[in-house]
């Protein structure tokens, strides 16, 4: 994305406010590894034009957001929890849609678990 570390953290933050107004438990979870070359590549195919930054740029984006993140934890107004989508997960090997960003829904799945366990939630129906 071409928006700013700041821009995302000011949007977290807003929700995370709405989330702790509302008396919401707080999980929040990293933004995973992803191929932002192929990313680009897909981009410029689609667009003809020249993506504005660089995929070195976008990987330093998506880290400085992580760190963010992984900061608040505990914060009054933060996440309770953080899960680290960084980790080597099951969710990872059932693959990502083709804009190479965001998982397929069998991934999803995968993922809700994965962000459970690490946010220590219980998933189960009490019914």
């Amino acid at each position: 994305s071409q928006k700013t570390p700041e821009a995302i953290i000011k949007n977290l933050s807003a929700l995370y406010r709405e989330a702790r107004s509302a008396g919401l438990d707080i999980v929040a979870c990293t933004i995973p590894p992803w191929n932002t070359e192929s990313f680009i590549a897909r981009y410029e195919r689609r667009t003809g034009e020249k993506y504005p930054i660089s995929a070195a740029e976008l990987r330093a984006r998506t880290e400085a957001v992580n760190q963010w993140i992984a900061s608040q934890r505990g914060l009054e107004g933060g996440p309770s929890q953080v899960a680290d989508l960084g980790k080597e997960a099951d969710f990872a090997r059932y693959g990502r849609i083709r804009d190479g960003l965001h998982f397929t829904g069998k991934a999803s799945g995968a993922l809700a678990q994965f962000i459970a366990a690490e946010g220590k939630i219980n998933l189960q129906s009490s019914a």
